[in-house]
């Protein structure tokens, strides 16, 4: 009799499968922060020295120089977020269990959408957003969710760009899955990059987020009709107020 613990084949497979991601994703974060850390530090400090020099220098109070601060803010701003981003990986990478919470998606898709915005403005990519303003929240590392959206972005964008067709758009949409969740779903026309190891870095990370949330990346479609790749999120169940 098998015990009730054993793995049947496909079940191996799977955990077989969900391991080499995680090594994967593990050495491509190690990788990826050590490369990054050195000149995200040099930009921080060489916006945080433009800061003070013109501080120092009394530059006036123009509509012209208020737009550079305000640029030079931002731009420090997401230079933490990129640095906060760069600790949540590596803690993924060494297993660290996600900070669940309640997240609200929508708000959460267009923050994505503004740090890619610039890279497919470049590329003539339009990216359009299919989602109701009352989606109910999920119950994720909002972190984490944020990566994993920028990494299926980053590749869809790659992929779009990658053939000899007209850049086609990327849509990003978001809808319930009956009780089972939210479903997010990025679709291009490009087809998904493979690697040798069997699948593009940015989306290895994306299934190591997905794993630690007991849920998983499906992909489908065709570059002719779309192709899409679909995440179920959980969703964040509030228990009833019993009290009189």
């Amino acid at each position: 009799m098998q015990s009730p613990n054993a793995f049947t084949s496909e079940e191996g497979e799977q955990e077989l499968e969900r391991v080499a991601r995680l090594i994967v994703a593990g050495e491509l974060v190690a990788a990826v922060a050590h490369d990054l850390r050195q000149p995200l530090t040099a930009m921080e400090m060489n916006v945080s020295a433009a800061l003070r020099l013109i501080a120092a220098d009394g530059v006036a109070a123009s509509a012209v120089a208020g737009e550079i601060v305000d640029a030079l803010r931002d731009a420090l701003a997401e230079q933490g977020r990129m640095r906060a981003a760069l600790q949540v990986l590596e803690d993924l990478a060494r297993h660290r269990e996600p900070a669940f919470g309640s997240v609200n998606l929508v708000p959460l898709v267009h923050d994505v959408l503004r740090l890619v915005a610039s890279e497919a403005s470049a590329r003539h990519i339009a990216i359009d957003v299919v989602a109701p303003p009352n989606l109910p929240p999920i119950r994720a590392d909002e972190t984490l969710v944020r990566q994993a959206l920028l990494n299926l972005l980053i590749n869809a964008i790659e992929c779009t760009t990658a053939g000899d067709r007209p850049n086609g758009p990327i849509t990003v949409s978001a809808s319930t899955a009956g009780t089972r969740g939210v479903e997010l779903t990025v679709m291009h026309f490009g087809g998904w990059r493979q690697s040798a190891s069997g699948t593009d870095w940015a989306l290895a990370l994306a299934h190591a987020v997905t794993d630690a949330h007991g849920t998983s990346i499906a992909l489908g479609g065709s570059p002719l009709a779309g192709v899409t790749a679909t995440i179920v999120w959980p969703l964040d169940v509030i228990p009833s107020d019993t009290g009189d």
